[in-house]
C-alpha cells in the first residue's frame, strides 16, 4: 500500500510539469508553423526577427520546465546553472562570427552602397543581389544559382556596385604593331556602337613586345543586360575587325614572312579626324560620381562651361556640310545637354539641403 501511495504521489507531482511540457511543445509547433510558413517569400530582416523570437520562446520554455520540475531547490539551481554554462559557452563560441556579421549588416545598411536588384562584384563573385539581410547577403550569379555571402566578407572585401543609372562596360584585344592604330580605333568604336553603347572611346592599355593592347569602352544605360552586353561587345569586336581584314592572333602564333632587310615595320601615317573622341568628356563620364564632391559654385562653373561648348558645337554644326560629321556633332550636343540637366538636379538638391541645414 505504501508503494502504491508513493507511485500516486510521484505521478501527481509530475502532472504539472508534464502538462507544461505538452503546452510548450504545442506552442512551439504552432509558432513554427505561423512564423516560418512561406518564409522564402519574406525578406531576410523579417526572417531574422522570426528566428530570434522562436529561439527566445524555446529558451523561456526550457527555463519554465526546469523551474516546474518536482525536485529540491538545490538540484533545480544546479540545472539552471548548467543551462547557463551551456548558453554562455554557445554564445562565446559563436559570438565572434554572429556579432561580426550582425554589425557588418548594420554598417552596410548605414552606407547603403547597394540594394536588392543591384549588380555587384566582390572578389571573384559577380551577380545580382536577391536578398539583403543583417547576417548575410544573397546574390544570384550568372549561372542563375544563389550564392550566400556573409556580411562580414562584404565589409572586409572591396566590392563594385553597378548602378541602375548605367555603367561603363569594356573589353580588351591585343593586335600587332603593323596595323594602323586609327583603323583599329575606328572599328572598335563601331563595334561598341553597333550593340547600343553610347559615348564610346578606346584607350591603349599596354605596349607589349609583340602587340598593342586596346581597350574599348562605352556607356550601357540598361544595367540589367550587362552580362549579355559584355558578350555582345566581344562578339562585335571580332566581327568588325575581321570585316576590316584585321587579324587577331595569339602571342604564340608564328607567322613568318620574308621581307627586305632594310624594310621597317611602321604603320602608315594617318591624319587625326575632327570627330575623334572628346577626351575631356570621357573623363567627365568616367568620374561623374567624384564630380559630385565639388561645391555648388564649381558645379555652376561646370554648367557654364558645358553651355559654352554647346554654343561652339552648334556653330560648328551650322557650318558643317558633311551629314555624318554633322550628326556626330549633334550627338555631342545631346550628351552635353543631358549632362546639364543632371547638373541642374544636383545643384537644386544641394541648395535644398543647405536650406534645410540653415
Amino acid at each position: 500500500m505504501s508503494l502504491l501511495n508513493n507511485i500516486i504521489v510521484t505521478i501527481t507531482e509530475w502532472i504539472p510539469t508534464s502538462v507544461l511540457i505538452g503546452l510548450f511543445v504545442l506552442l512551439l509547433v504552432i509558432a513554427k508553423k505561423f512564423l516560418f510558413q512561406h518564409a522564402h517569400h519574406k525578406n531576410s530582416n523579417s526572417i531574422l526577427m522570426r528566428q530570434l523570437f522562436f529561439i527566445g520562446l524555446v529558451a523561456i520554455s526550457i527555463i519554465a520546465i526546469i523551474v516546474s520540475l518536482p525536485i529540491d531547490e538545490k538540484m533545480r539551481a544546479q540545472l539552471l546553472s548548467l543551462l547557463g554554462i551551456f548558453i554562455t559557452a554557445a554564445v562565446a563560441l559563436s559570438s565572434t562570427t554572429f556579432l561580426g556579421n550582425l554589425m557588418a549588416g548594420f554598417m552596410l545598411r548605414s552606407i547603403n552602397s547597394f540594394y536588392p536588384g543591384d549588380f555587384i562584384e566582390v572578389g571573384d563573385f559577380f551577380g545580382r543581389v536577391s536578398e539583403y539581410g543583417f547576417l548575410h547577403t544573397e546574390i544570384q550569379t550568372e549561372d542563375s544559382n544563389l550564392l550566400t555571402l556573409p556580411n562580414l566578407f562584404l565589409v572586409t572585401t572591396p566590392h563594385k556596385v553597378y548602378r541602375y543609372s548605367g555603367t561603363i562596360i569594356s573589353a580588351e584585344v591585343s593586335l600587332g604593331y603593323d596595323i594602323q592604330k586609327e583603323r583599329i580605333i575606328d572599328k572598335l568604336n563601331e563595334a561598341a556602337l553597333s550593340i547600343g553603347l553610347t559615348s564610346t572611346f578606346v584607350h591603349i592599355k599596354n605596349l607589349g613586345d609583340f602587340s598593342i593592347t586596346y581597350k574599348v569602352s562605352g556607356f550601357l544605360e540598361d544595367t540589367k543586360t550587362i552580362v549579355t552586353a559584355r558578350s555582345k561587345l566581344r562578339l562585335a569586336m571580332v566581327t568588325k575587325l575581321h570585316e576590316a581584314d584585321i587579324e587577331i592572333v595569339s602571342p604564340t602564333f608564328m607567322n613568318q614572312r620574308v621581307f627586305d632587310i632594310n624594310k621597317k615595320f611602321l604603320a602608315k601615317s594617318f591624319i587625326k579626324r575632327a570627330e575623334d573622341t572628346d577626351e575631356q568628356f570621357v573623363e567627365e563620364l568616367l568620374f561623374d560620381k567624384a564630380e559630385k564632391l565639388e561645391n555648388i559654385e564649381e558645379l555652376k562653373d561646370k554648367k557654364a562651361g558645358f553651355q559654352d561648348n554647346i554654343k561652339n558645337l552648334k556653330k560648328d554644326a551650322s557650318e558643317e556640310k558633311d551629314k555624318d560629321k554633322k550628326l556626330q556633332i549633334e550627338e555631342k550636343i545631346a550628351r552635353y545637354e543631358k549632362a546639364i540637366e543632371k547638373l541642374d538636379r544636383i545643384i537644386d538638391s544641394r541648395i535644398e539641403k543647405l536650406e534645410e541645414d540653415d
